[in-house]
């Protein structure tokens, strides 16, 4: 796992700067810190900051083939690279090297753009062709990788986060207008925005090939196609057959995720999916498995009496800590590491759970995934009782359901019952798709025109987010409901914040994060699955669970969800109150808001009479990332 960038201009005899390359080498610093290694040939310049995990001593980048023509910059780990290594030495290439990204460079010359779909893995990298000058980027499937990318008349830059990027002069920094409107409706930014109009994320299961002022991008996954396929053979097969096939995919997964020259450890938050993915580490049998687990003083939103559960009965290594320090001096750090505006509170208890890994190992497995996978959120519920709550009639809705749920009384716990009920009566009259993306809203359009001057109005234009989201659901109109939602959240949710929160928390601290749940492989048969074996009754992850419980206790694998949010309600009344209301309240030229609406905002939460803390942690985040561009 490491950091990238690159910088390529079109006119052969336009020379990059190493001084560029030097830059944004060290604002990659924290990805890799275990070495750098920088080429700049005429107009080519590859960068690249090393955490040494395969081959510690033989795979320093940027790497080029033996004859020269190839080199690359690559972030991520090929878990089949032993068996292209084999296939490729059968057709005479030698090796030089045990690491993947050899494996990587051979492949492309063997295959060229078509090698990225022989990879089984998590991949970013950039690969200069001297001869052709031509430059492929790649990202892997479900973009648990990062890639930023921006093309101008003379050139590309790319990188693994937007800092490495902005050392580059060359690009510029102008507001996207649609990038706040998405930030504001759902507090992440959907590919392939970004805060910056002229900067790009390549969207996961794309490439994009430039050469010679040409550019072109290219997806070579198609996850909707292959959710129709797998249905259609799913359907004729027994429950216990498919059990088997997951558990068997489940333990292969697990196990190939493992490789590795240096230690491996675990998150383990209590959960049925990082409790599978440790049990499943446990039965490889390799020796005791390292696990770390974050919690919280506020009872409600502290998971570490699971977690402490789960490691005692797999006999685990366990380490786990309590949040008790300074919010006010940790949140910037946190607003500073996402490189872009980032909204989701549980950014908090990653970042931390991270670092306490990192004082013992370099790679650990996470459970990430799995509730998009297995058919794990309270939304997929909320979906179903959707259609049931638009039979109801009018008449009691407004008179007797919608004032009970208003009269209820704001507790600012986890993820409430009164927070979820108040989402779920204010989708009642919208379509299921417009619900279902309703459930995670912010800021409704309506509010963002009162927020929003109107030259940012202007410049997003008919631009909503839940275009992006109509789009997706119209990809798979084919598959049933339950999948047609889970796929549009791998495209959404899970891309572009659970995975950006994973990548930037883990590799703040030079910690190399691994989601076995998100084999493309697996992703496809989970999500492929019947409806009944995904969701019974009540019963989420039907299938998953039956498949690990004969390796977990029952209470765990059968207990509610709770997730993994932080409890920001209550600390932007207490201890982060005097930081949210400087920032949120300061003068931001960047993403100016309208004041007045912020103090009716923090007013109503501090006086307890609406929950408003994922708006305003949303709205702290937006203000001290704006901060430290003004630096």
């Amino acid at each position: 796992m490491c950091g990238i960038f690159g910088k390529i201009y079109f006119d052969p005899a336009r020379p990059v700067e190493r001084k560029v390359v030097d830059g944004a080498c060290a604002a990659l610093v924290h990805r890799g810190p275990d070495g750098q290694g920088i080429l700049c040939e005429r107009n080519a310049g590859l960068g690249h900051r090393r955490l040494a995990i395969i081959d510690v001593a033989g795979g320093a980048q940027p790497m080029s083939t033996q004859d020269g023509r190839f080199s690359v910059t690559y972030n991520g780990e090929i878990y089949n690279f032993r068996e292209l290594r084999l296939e490729l030495r059968a057709k005479g290439y030698r090796f030089q090297t045990e690491s993947d990204t050899e494996v990587l460079l051979y492949a492309y010359a063997e295959w060229g753009s078509k090698c990225v779909e022989r990879l089984n893995g998590m991949f970013a990298f950039g690969l200069w062709d001297r001869k052709e000058q031509a430059l492929l980027l790649a990202r892997d499937r479900l973009g648990i990788k990062p890639l930023y990318f921006h093309v101008s008349s003379q050139g590309v830059t790319f990188a693994s986060e937007m800092g490495a990027m902005l050392q580059d002069l060359d690009v510029p920094r102008r507001i996207n207008a649609q990038a706040v409107s998405d930030y504001l409706s759902l507090g992440y930014i959907l590919a392939p925005k970004t805060i910056f109009r002229d900067v790009q994320k390549l969207s996961p299961g794309h490439l994009m090939v430039c050469a010679r002022q040409h550019v072109e991008l290219q997806s070579y996954w198609d996850l909707a196609s292959r959710i129709i396929e797998g249905s259609q053979a799913n359907r004729e097969m027994a429950e216990n057959q498919l059990r088997c096939r997951l558990y068997e995919k489940l333990e292969r997964t697990v196990s190939g995720q493992m490789v590795s020259d240096v230690p491996v450890g675990a998150f383990l938050s209590g959960g049925v999916d990082s409790s599978a993915v440790t049990g499943f580490m446990v039965a490889q049998g390799a020796g005791p498995v390292r696990t770390f687990s974050i919690g919280f003083e506020e009872p409600s939103y502290s998971e570490l009496i699971y977690a402490r559960e789960v490691a005692e009965f797999l006999n685990t290594e366990h380490n786990d800590r309590i949040v008790r320090q300074d919010m006010e001096s940790l949140v910037p750090q946190l607003a500073s590491s996402a490189g872009e505006p980032f909204g989701d509170s549980s950014f908090l208890p990653t970042y931390l759970v991270a670092g306490l890994a990192r004082e013992y190992v370099k790679v650990v497995l996470s459970g990430d995934g799995g509730d998009e996978t297995f058919a794990g959120y309270d939304t997929y519920l909320a979906d179903r009782l959707h259609g049931v709550y638009n039979w109801t009639p009018k008449l009691l809705k407004r008179w007797l359901i919608e004032p009970a749920v208003r009269a209820l009384p704001v507790t600012l716990r986890k993820v409430s019952f009164d927070y979820k009920a108040r989402q779920f009566i204010a989708a009642g009259d919208m379509s299921s798709e417009q619900a279902h993306y309703s459930w995670r809203e912010l800021f409704s359009e309506q509010e963002q025109r009162e927020y929003l001057p109107q030259e940012f109005l202007d410049e997003a234009g008919d631009y909503r987010p839940f275009q992006v989201f109509e789009r997706y659901f119209r990809e798979v109109r084919d598959a049933d409901p339950l999948a047609q939602a889970q796929y549009v959240d791998v495209k959404t949710w899970l891309a572009d914040d659970i995975l950006v929160k994973v990548d930037r928390a883990s590799m703040a601290h030079g910690v190399e994060t691994r989601v076995p749940l998100l084999d493309h492989e697996l992703v496809e048969f989970g999500l492929s699955l019947p409806t009944r074996l995904k969701i019974r009754g009540w019963q989420k992850k039907y299938l998953l669970k039956k498949t690990v419980l004969p390796l977990l206790p029952k209470k765990i694998v059968y207990r509610k969800k709770s997730g993994f949010n932080s409890p920001v309600g209550p600390w932007l009344r207490g201890r982060l109150r005097t930081l949210c209301e400087d920032a949120i309240l300061s003068h931001d030229t960047l993403v100016p808001l309208d004041r007045p609406k912020l103090r009716g905002l923090l007013k109503e939460h501090i006086e307890g009479r609406k929950d408003h803390g994922y708006r305003l942690w949303a709205l702290l985040m937006l203000r001290l990332w704006a901060q430290g561009q003004h630096a």
